[in-house]
């Protein structure tokens, strides 16, 4: 499993980081738009090693942020 937050220009696994990207926002009066972002993949066998789908996810984890900043995070003047 991969998950993030992602925002306009960014992302993060630690909600502390998206909560002090919108609070910055917030002081110039405005909302930092954001998504929570999950992605479970299947294993083969219940124990296999979590290693052998790093890359997997990884690169799946790069689609989706890449995705999302592109179409529905792209960012605005108000998001720099």
């Amino acid at each position: 499993m991969a998950q993030w937050y992602a925002w306009p220009g960014g992302g993060s696994p630690k909600a502390g980081d998206w909560f002090w990207a919108d609070r910055g926002s917030q002081v110039r009066r405005h909302r930092l738009p954001w998504v929570a972002v999950n992605i479970v993949t299947e294993t083969k066998r219940p124990l296999d090693e979590l290693e052998d789908y790093q890359d997997l996810l990884v690169d799946a984890a790069i689609d989706v942020q890449t995705g999302l900043i592109q179409g529905p995070l792209k960012p605005t003047a108000e998001d720099t």
